[in-house]
């Protein structure tokens, strides 16, 4: 009986729920049975007889290696299968394993268990492998232990690694298997030494080439024309291209002949390093010398972007006419670089003519070359002319890019004709065109003006579309973020504008002063205290000083929602870093403190004003503390001022001893007209009178009678003054 019948009779019998259909259970019973890697070629074993091999052991062993883990069984099914192993069976496994190290393990399972004899073929096919993967320990232990399994070296196995070495960036490893195979009696071939001249070459090592270049001649090896493409093609990256130049005439010395790759790459470095003239007779040279060597689009494509860099426009247009009469049709890129040249030129005219040339020739323009032209119209003035271009993409079923709306949007935005702007840029949101795998790179900074235009009108959402459209392609622009921030801020969206910050500071942007302030200055103004000076910590963990302003901003609206200590630690980080102090936010804090009996931080902000050059409205601070009642603070706040000899009137004094008496302090009271007239400052006589009256009720005669002497000599000495 089918075996894939057999087991769906078997799953029909189990409760199975009604909505599974008998369609979705046969793909289950065949997705069961193939990955049992019992479907089609399994190995049966009838009752009594041994198991047979299957059909085809490849595919079958091949299957195992992809979907089965290595066990025992997997084995056992393995051995069955692989009992007559030929070489080129052994390479198709190989090639087909799911991965490298799969290859391998098959590779040491063949030689170990099934006895199979690896030769030259098979072990170059490991090395290939496991070289692409980077597995190149392995690689290197297969290579060394070769002359032990009875399989000679051969070059192809050192070429292998000197490649896989190379791909690697592991030049040094690569030269010492070069140096190798001589020590062990291998001859290097023509392919080992291209091998190792394009690895070398990658690396800009024109020296170490130059002398592998002169062993290479010395022991009888002949270049070929791989060897010296690869040559002058390092030599003119390296910008050497004399040396390039001394290569090509070697090889017609060599009676190597140049192919048209050998001309496009001589031709390309003369041209890259201005040497113009000198492609010019070469590209002739070329023509006469090798007259069944016809120039094809790359050549012609090369000599017109050499033309077209030293502004010889004129021959860069008579070798693209001389493109379609010789049969090397232009492409994208050739058109592009003459457009380009000729929308530099300001050749605007001439430009439209081939670009409807193309046209004509059943060429269809891309986008880039179309961008190039209207870039160009807009950069004079055209606008009008380069929204009829943006048409004819349309026409022309040419899909546009972020790069071809940028161009658009910038220039309308510049012109002020912001309605016809954001109709475009609608378009390109809506469309997606941000997010299109394959499309150029978003010129982000194009679009800032219309962003900074949505912004300002009430339309951040539709920006930060953008932002994010253009994020997700890997293109960002500190500007945009910003820009997007404030709009934010400016709705009264702090959250939305501090989730762009996240991102600005994830991508190792760093914000500037004006975006941490809009963003705490927002939150504050919608109550949300604990963001506003989270904000301002980061600012300052950033390295940045904000304006005295926004410090000030910040403690007034702490004070506000009475949040005074906070407000305190804050004036001291502006005093530290020497910030200017505004008077009143000074004392308006100095008050809170003061009168919400928070005394030791208030002074010792108060000091740590006096000491940087700041002090507060004193009267301001006295008449708080006087309407507030607390007159100990008021009294403490006397003594500073007597202290520090700064200047305070009279009255303010006599307010405090009033207050003294008044509540009974007695002894404070005679203690703090002591400090006065020590001074100089002489209360008047209603304030003496009560002290006295005081004094004397408790018992105090003694400090009565002082206070009554000093008045009776400031009584005198006023009449002195006024005589």
């Amino acid at each position: 009986m089918n075996l894939e019948f057999r087991v769906l009779k078997m799953l029909m019998k189990i409760s199975i729920p009604t909505r599974i259909k008998l369609t979705e259970l046969k793909i289950l019973t065949r997705h069961f049975c193939r990955s049992s890697c019992l479907y089609q070629d399994q190995i049966t074993q009838e009752p009594g007889k041994s198991p047979k091999p299957p059909k085809d052991p490849v595919k079958f062993i091949c299957e195992i290696l992809a979907t089965r883990p290595w066990t025992k069984k997997a084995e056992t099914q393995l051995n069955l299968a692989a009992t007559n192993l030929t070489t080129h069976m052994v390479i198709d496994i190989l090639s087909n394993a799911k991965t490298s190290l799969q290859a391998y393990r098959f590779f040491k399972h063949s030689q170990t268990v099934l006895g199979f004899k690896h030769d030259i073929q098979t072990y170059f096919k490991i090395l290939e492998i496991l070289g692409r993967a980077r597995n190149l320990n392995i690689a290197k232990t297969l290579l060394l232990g070769m002359p032990e399994n009875g399989v000679p070296w051969e070059d192809c196995v050192f070429n292998s690694l000197i490649r896989s070495y190379g791909r690697q960036g592991n030049i040094e490893v690569s030269v010492k298997f070069f140096k190798m195979m001589k020590e062990v009696g291998v001859r290097p071939t023509v392919l080992t030494f291209n091998n190792l001249f394009t690895i070398l070459l990658k690396r800009g090592r024109t020296n170490m080439v130059e002398k592998h270049y002169a062993v290479m001649v010395s022991e009888g090896i002949l270049p070929d024309v791989y060897t010296y493409n690869i040559l002058i093609r390092g030599f003119c990256m390296a910008s050497k291209i004399d040396r390039a130049v001394g290569f090509f005439r070697d090889m017609k010395s060599r009676k190597c002949r140049p192919d048209i790759v050998t001309y496009n790459t001589l031709l390309d470095g003369l041209c890259k390093n201005g040497r113009v003239k000198d492609a010019y007779r070469l590209w002739r040279g070329m023509k006469k010398m090798n007259p069944d060597l016809s120039p094809n689009v790359v050549t012609y494509t090369t000599m017109i972007r050499g033309f077209c860099k030293r502004q010889r426009l004129d021959e860069a247009l008579k070798f693209l006419h001389e493109m379609g009469r010789c049969g090397a049709m232009p492409n994208e890129i050739t058109y592009n670089i003459i457009i380009q040249a000729l929308c530099d030129a300001d050749k605007l005219d001439e430009t439209g003519k081939i670009v409807e040339e193309m046209i004509r020739g059943g060429f269809k323009p891309d986008a880039c070359t179309f961008n190039i032209l209207m870039n160009a119209q807009c950069k004079v003035g055209k606008l009008e002319e380069a929204v009829v271009t943006f048409d004819r993409m349309a026409e022309l079923g040419v899909v546009a890019n972020s790069a071809t709306y940028s161009i658009l949007i910038k220039s309308l935005c510049s012109r002020g004709n912001y309605e016809k702007a954001v109709y475009l840029f609608d378009n390109l949101l809506q469309k997606g065109i941000l997010l299109k795998a394959g499309d150029c790179t978003p010129l982000v900074a194009a679009y800032n003006p219309m962003l900074e235009f949505l912004c300002e009108h009430g339309k951040t959402v539709k920006a930060e579309k953008f932002l994010r459209q253009s994020s997700m392609q890997g293109t960002q622009d500190p500007v945009s973020f910003k820009t997007v921030i404030l709009g934010h801020c400016k709705e009264g969206a702090p959250n939305a504008g501090f989730e762009i910050l996240k991102q600005m500071l994830w991508r190792n942007y760093s914000p500037d002063i004006d975006t941490y302030s809009a963003l705490m200055q927002s939150f504050l103004k919608t109550g949300q205290l604990e963001d506003a000076k989270s904000i301002f910590e980061e600012m300052l963990k950033s390295g940045l000083m904000p304006m005295a302003s926004t410090f000030h901003i910040l403690i007034d609206s702490l004070c506000s929602y009475g949040k005074v200590q906070d407000a305190s630690r804050i004036m001291k980080t502006m005093l530290e870093k020497d910030v200017r102090q505004n008077v009143d936010i000074s004392t308006k804090v100095l008050s809170r403190l003061l009168c919400q009996g928070l005394d030791e931080e208030g002074f010792e902000l108060l000091d740590l004003l006096y000491h940087k050059g700041f002090l507060p409205d004193m009267e301001k601070l006295m008449d708080d503390l006087c309407q507030e009642k607390k007159i100990l603070e008021a009294q403490r706040l006397n003594y500073f001022v007597l202290e520090k000899d700064c200047y305070l009137d009279i009255a303010y004094y006599n307010t405090v001893l009033n207050g003294l008496c008044t509540s009974g302090k007695a002894m404070d009271a005679f203690s703090f007209f002591q400090r006065m007239t020590e001074k100089g400052k002489n209360p008047d006589l209603t304030c003496c009178q009560m002290l006295t009256n005081l004094l004397q009720k408790e018992g105090k005669l003694e400090q009565a009678a002082y206070v009554s002497s000093r008045l009776m000599r400031s009584s005198r000495e006023v009449s002195k003054a006024q005589r």
